[in-house]
């Protein structure tokens, strides 16, 4: 087993955890300064499918009742514990923040491996080197990381804004040249929100020129979008070779 920890003096002394191994069963005991009690979590690696990382969350009042896999974790701040059974049932574990191993623990084929970027990068990058199952993998999850690290939330929404704005100005000068397209209770939804759609317009604020502008704009998303879909196509064909 080998366990992916950082040198106590690069990371905060809390929370923390003390770790105790048994073959295949982990038993967490975590620790949150703001609320001095141990909560536990036992986790049997054997049920966890290979090939993929779980990530163990841990919240105000000890850990959350679940797990997550790679294919549904956003990088959290609040991960405590990230495990990884290769395809050959090996177990790599990556603990972020303080962890201590107990020493009750029956298996003693322990490698702790120090690692210097607090980065849960740095671990996929690890698995990577000795696993070539998830080399494979990582691939595929490299895409899409590249992806998010070029699109700008903030412009996609701004892009998306404007589109929804000239379609709800479009529907609701339709709507008030024909009034009886709508039945009595759209007519009723549309009275209670009318005043709020015309207040908070973007009109309000950008022309219609900008609008269109930013509308336009949505083909450097596109092709963004293009590209990664091109890459992950390349990757899966290069995994059917």
């Amino acid at each position: 087993m080998k366990i992916f920890m950082y040198d106590d003096e690069k990371i905060s002394q809390h929370p923390s955890q003390v770790l105790e191994i048994n073959g295949n069963i982990l038993t967490i005991h975590i620790n949150i300064e703001t609320n001095p009690v141990f909560k536990d979590k036992t986790i049997d690696t054997t049920t966890l499918d290979k090939n993929t990382i779980y990530t163990l969350n841990y919240m105000i009042y000890g850990y959350y009742p679940f797990m997550v896999s790679e294919s549904h974790d956003a990088v959290s701040d609040y991960a405590a514990l990230r495990i990884y059974v290769s395809n050959s049932g090996d177990i790599c574990l990556y603990a972020p923040i303080k962890t201590i191993i107990s020493p009750t623990s029956t298996t003693k084929d322990i490698e702790i491996i120090t690692i210097d970027k607090v980065n849960f990068l740095h671990f996929r990058d690890e698995l990577a080197q000795l696993y070539p199952e998830y080399k494979e993998k990582n691939k595929h999850i490299a895409y899409h990381d590249s992806l998010h690290d070029v699109l700008d939330a903030n412009y996609s929404l701004a892009c998306q804004d404007a589109q929804l704005e000239v379609l709800t100005r479009i529907l609701l000068n339709i709507i008030q040249k024909n009034p009886d397209l709508l039945d009595d209770s759209s007519k009723d939804i549309l009275s209670k929100v009318e005043s709020a759609l015309e207040n908070t317009s973007l009109l309000k604020v950008k022309s219609i020129d900008k609008i269109k502008e930013e509308i336009e704009n949505k083909h450097f998303i596109r092709d963004l979008q293009v590209q990664y879909y091109n890459m992950k196509l390349k990757g899966r064909d290069s995994l059917n070779d």
